[in-house]
């Protein structure tokens, strides 16, 4: 479905774009269409030229030069042959035109529109009970258009503008929607997590919390907003090396006070092997981690005037919190490495460390509550 354009000639007409009927690599046949307001029969309303074309010097089309047909003799005539797929693309553009015309009129303006396929259209033109009909029998259709829809909307700010214009059947109609698309959201990211929970790229986590920072939401009790991914936090050397890059630097969204957090994989071990007496020490991925997120939060509080987000207040430095999000739970088998666990991360300061099985299960008693409804 090639797009078809209209610009206005004058109050009463408009042209439309070329369309090619027929082409070789030196010469082509095209339709040059001139849509108008007829006063005599609406319906006329299209006209338009046959247009024979040669490539120039410059490897330009050009007009081949006018055959007037008044200049015939007698018994001398002209013949154009239109193959029947040539013949098949006018009659489905001039129709288009003619449907352009019927429905909107003579544009004022330079538009581009794309006609729609038959079976489409008919779907939207058709009453609201026999949509619900269809829909109701093609469930899956329905939700697979949805989600173009969706994905359309979120990517053209032209079409996003629109939809304050939308009419919805009742007041409930567009929270309704809001929930059906979170609780896929969340669906999908606890599929995510269950088919992927065995994957130790930490690159791999990070895109996926990029992609759903709802997600790493749920790690607080507070409203947070994302500042920046692979933020830098100062630090750099003279020679212009070193320096902290975190994971991700939060705040929360009502203080501003900055959040740094650090991404391990699901399959960090927590734990090291028993000390003595069913003490268990942490990792040395684990103790690793928290010691690096640690450093980067002295790093930000000594260099934060320099740094870019502090020069437009996105963040503050009020005491700033460090998240760990490592591992997972199901290691810990034992009552005494369960303890061991909890004694670790409970004594820390200023640093939470949370499992990635803790954290999916928030996400999954959120699609509970958004299931269940109020």
């Amino acid at each position: 479905m090639e797009p078809v354009s209209l610009s206005p000639t004058s109050r009463g007409s408009a042209r439309g774009n070329d369309v090619i009927l027929r082409t070789t690599k030196t010469t082509r046949l095209l339709f040059r269409p001139l849509v108008i307001d007829n006063p005599h029969d609406k319906r006329a309303s299209v006209k338009g030229w046959l247009v024979h074309q040669r490539k120039g010097i410059n490897d330009e089309w050009a007009d081949y030069r006018e055959l007037r047909l008044s200049d015939l003799k007698a018994g001398e005539s002209v013949t154009l042959e239109l193959v029947s797929e040539a013949l098949l693309k006018l009659v489905e553009h001039t129709q288009t035109l003619y449907q352009r015309v019927a429905e909107k009129g003579i544009p004022g303006a330079p538009v581009q529109f794309v006609e729609l396929e038959s079976q489409l259209g008919h779907l939207i033109r058709t009453s609201e009970p026999d949509l619900r009909n269809f829909l109701d029998a093609h469930p899956e259709e329905g939700a697979e258009a949805l989600s173009r829809m969706l994905r359309w909307l979120s990517s053209n700010s032209g079409a996003l503008a629109q939809v304050g214009k939308l009419e919805w059947a009742d007041a409930n109609s567009l929270g309704v929607l809001n929930v059906l698309a979170g609780i896929g959201t969340l669906k999908h990211a606890l599929n995510t997590w269950e088919s992927r929970r065995d994957d130790d790229s930490e690159a791999y986590w990070q895109g996926f919390f990029t992609r759903n920072t709802f997600a790493l939401h749920q790690v607080f009790s507070y409203p947070v907003v994302i500042v920046q991914d692979k933020a830098y936090v100062g630090g750099k050397s003279i020679a212009n090396t070193g320096g902290g890059i975190v994971d991700f630097l939060v705040q929360n969204e009502v203080t501003k006070n900055a959040i740094v957090v650090e991404i391990k994989t699901p399959q960090t071990l927590l734990l090291s092997s028993v000390y003595r007496d069913g003490v268990f020490p942490p990792s040395r991925d684990l103790a690793g981690a928290i010691v690096q997120v640690a450093g980067y939060r002295t790093t930000l509080i000594e260099h934060f005037r320099d740094l870019d987000f502090a020069e437009d207040k996105r963040v503050e430095i009020f005491s700033p919190r460090c998240v760990v999000v490592v591992g997972n739970s199901e290691e810990l088998d034992t009552q005494a490495k369960k303890r061991s666990f909890e004694l670790l991360r409970n004594g820390l300061r200023d640093v939470d460390v949370l499992t990635y099985d803790e954290l999916f299960a928030k996400v999954k008693t959120l699609l509970r509550l958004l299931e269940e409804g109020p």
